[in-house]
């Protein structure tokens, strides 16, 4: 609905088609639209063939065409647009404003004792206020190298780095904003379970074997990750085989009240080809859904009705595919050239400089809680 204003702007370049990549939920923007309205009314007549919906595909559709087509539904309650753009002369319409929509509508819907998390929504939406007013400076005419200055303090990189305007700097730009949000996304998840310190990114940076010239992704990682839980609770933390990790998991899916209904109860030697085949397309490219996600890893902590409705079980999924996408793209990206290695390894290098992402988040975070403002 947003047409061209998407991937505009810095701290937040990319990062709402990013996130819809990733959740795998919806497939466009229309589609994120239509279901919303199929949601609203109950009814399933509202199809991808309707006038607004071509439009919005088209690009031509804007944010005021959808809140009035929302204002007219025809539905019980009508939904409460918790946060309106207020276009000013001067503003540039990019990223920042998608995002600030879509964590204040989650915010307005948290209660009363869900501070904390309030707290980190207040603060995405302080960083959307920094970006609106900076992208205003620099349609009265910000130089190139204004540009850079601003990337280089928000996000602590080299700004000479920056100028050279190559894939490497590139691969800078983008591990370190895709490691900025998602370390924020694991602040929501760490809280929502009262964990203190959270421990999911560090465990599932990706990797590079030179001597094989393979590439382990996030993704990979997450997958090892719930092995060694396996290990831990049922094996003392033995290293077991794959193939035992894949006989638990169905062996909880036939336990399992709505997914047993379509197993062959066989608890002894259970048939693990789909879980093996599923693994192993995870493996090599392939994102994880929500619905496979739930099959095959969270089955051993909820029941499959259940894993849909834990937040912080949503949000270790779209971490994972989020930073996992955004390697794949930059893998793909160095393929085939004379420096293809040294790239691998400046992705695995940027990648493991997390902590030191997480104590900038952390940083400006204490500062926003204390003082009510965000400094760079």
């Amino acid at each position: 609905m947003f047409g061209d204003k998407q991937d505009i702007g810095l701290m937040f370049h990319g990062l709402p088609r990013l996130l819809i990549d990733a959740s795998k939920l919806i497939e466009s923007e229309a589609d994120f639209i239509v279901k919303c309205a199929r949601l609203f009314t109950g009814k399933d007549t509202y199809t991808h063939d309707q006038q607004l919906f071509r439009n919005i595909r088209a690009g031509t559709s804007t944010v005021d065409d959808v809140v009035n087509f929302f204002t007219h539904l025809p539905h019980k309650k009508k939904p409460v647009f918790s946060w309106q753009p207020e276009y000013q002369k001067g503003d540039i319409v990019g990223d920042w404003i998608i995002i600030r929509s879509w964590v204040s509508g989650f915010r307005h819907a948290l209660d009363e004792e869900d501070k904390d998390i309030k707290d980190i929504l207040l603060f995405i939406e302080e960083h959307c206020e920094a970006e609106r007013a900076f992208l205003r400076e620099c349609k009265k005419g910000a130089s190139r190298e204004a540009l850079y200055q601003y990337i280089s303090i928000w996000l602590t990189v080299n700004q000479e780095v920056m100028e050279e305007n190559s894939l490497k700097a590139d691969i800078t730009f983008l591990t370190r904003i895709t490691l900025y949000w998602c370390i924020v996304l694991e602040k929501i998840a760490a809280i929502w379970i009262h964990q203190e310190k959270p421990k999911l990114i560090n465990s599932i940076m990706p990797t590079l074997d030179k001597d094989k010239s393979e590439f382990s992704h996030s993704n990979e990682k997450l997958l090892s990750k719930f092995k060694k839980e396996y290990e831990r609770i049922h094996h003392e933390g033995k290293t077991k085989p794959w193939t035992h990790f894949y006989k638990h998991i169905a062996v909880m899916k036939q336990q399992d009240d709505e997914l047993g209904k379509d197993c062959i109860p066989d608890t002894v030697d259970p048939d693990v080809e789909a879980i093996k085949q599923q693994f192993k397309r995870w493996r090599k490219d392939s994102l994880f859904t929500f619905s496979a996600f739930r099959k095959n890893l969270l089955v051993s902590y909820y029941s499959f009705g259940d894993s849909k409705k834990e937040l912080e079980a949503f949000l270790i999924y779209l971490i994972s595919n989020c930073l996992t996408s955004v390697q794949m793209t930059l893998v793909k990206r160095c393929n085939k050239r004379e420096d293809t290695e040294q790239l691998l390894t400046h992705i695995e290098a940027e990648f493991a400089k997390v902590e030191e992402v997480r104590d900038l988040v952390e940083k400006r975070f204490q500062h926003y809680i204390k003082n009510g403002t965000l400094q760079p």
